[in-house]
């Protein structure tokens, strides 16, 4: 079955933010496919950016407040070891500013 997802969440700015419009289909086992998967990275990583560029300042708990709250209204989830080591690069950044943007490996839609 085919399904345009569209997922927006605020800016920090106050603007809407668009993260993915992507045509999105799921096999008859229900898990998601290639093009399924990679608009979620695509969704994630875009979540991680702005979290990344607005947040790195701030503490551990706040990041990572600021990530589940984007990578929620994306409708998307990072699994616990992933968020972990996005969480920690973040903060990282607050030592080394020319680290750059962690890049999501993988994530899924949210059930």
């Amino acid at each position: 079955m085919a399904a345009i997802h569209m997922q927006t969440w605020p800016h920090p700015g106050g603007l809407p933010f668009a993260l993915t419009e992507e045509v999105l289909m799921t096999d008859q086992t229900g898990k998601p496919n290639d093009s399924e998967q990679d608009a979620a990275t695509d969704a994630a990583q875009n979540v991680v950016d702005d979290v990344t560029s607005y947040e790195y300042s701030g503490d551990k708990d706040r990041i990572e407040h600021k990530l589940d709250e984007g990578l929620d209204q994306a409708g998307v989830e990072l699994d616990s070891a992933e968020k972990k080591r996005v969480v920690q690069d973040i903060d990282a950044l607050k030592d080394d500013e020319g680290a750059g943007t962690p890049d999501v490996e993988r994530a899924r839609p949210k059930e």
